[in-house]
């Protein structure tokens, strides 16, 4: 953020390298990014596979190929917790 900031107050452009709810997060919250990197999108790359844990993309493609941003609390991603609950080896809990 402090880039970006900075890029601002001399009226550059600044670019966020990188994809991801965060990623989406700091371009969407200043005038300085014009450019959202979604990953390297490969032909023999399946972009929209999603982890396990994730029930849904944080940086869908409309069909004019670009990203909105989502309107869920946080970053938005979707965590799955049904998955996570049914896949967790062991937990624990911390109490003071």
């Amino acid at each position: 953020m402090k880039v970006l900031h900075l890029a601002e107050s001399v009226g550059m452009s600044c670019e966020v390298h990188g994809n991801g709810a965060a990623s989406l997060a700091v371009a969407a919250a200043t005038f300085t990014s014009q450019f959202y990197e979604r990953g390297l999108l490969h032909p023999h790359a399946d972009y929209d596979w999603l982890p396990p844990h994730l029930s849904g993309q944080v940086d869908p493609l409309d069909a004019d190929g670009c990203v909105t941003l989502h309107e869920r609390p946080g970053l938005g991603n979707l965590i799955d917790t049904d998955y996570i609950d049914a896949h967790t080896v062991s937990s624990y809990r911390v109490t003071r």
